[in-house]
């Protein structure tokens, strides 16, 4: 197996711009859009893009926010959880200069749970 080939690799942010958030506009940043703007909405976009499950976010304090998506069984398999992780950092680099996504412990099964911070 080659191993370029066994890398998860996060979308790029020319490939968001260019794609999923091209109806929003490019330059959101320079626009002023902040990554709240992006959280307030992660419950419309869930539904938008997934059948079933739920998703909910809790500020934690002011560049930092606990995401909690549960009822979704891909969420049992570890490789979509990382890649997963790699989407919310790609969203959130659209919105700030440096943003950190982390996964938390998990409570149950079908459930994912990811702290985000940025700067």
């Amino acid at each position: 197996m080659n191993r370029k080939n066994s890398i998860i690799q996060a979308p790029s942010r020319a490939s968001l711009e260019g794609g999923i958030c091209s109806h929003r506009g490019v330059g959101v940043r320079a626009a002023g859009v902040t990554p709240w703007a992006m959280v307030m909405q992660v419950d419309k976009f869930w539904r938008r893009t997934s059948d079933g499950g739920a998703v909910a976010a809790f500020r934690l304090g002011p560049k930092e926010v606990r995401e909690e998506y549960v009822a979704c069984e891909l969420f049992d398999v570890p490789y979509f959880r990382r890649a997963f992780r790699g989407v919310l950092q790609a969203f959130g680099d659209l919105f700030c200069s440096k943003g950190y996504v982390h996964e938390l412990p998990r409570r149950a099964r079908g459930e994912a749970n990811y702290r985000a911070q940025w700067t």
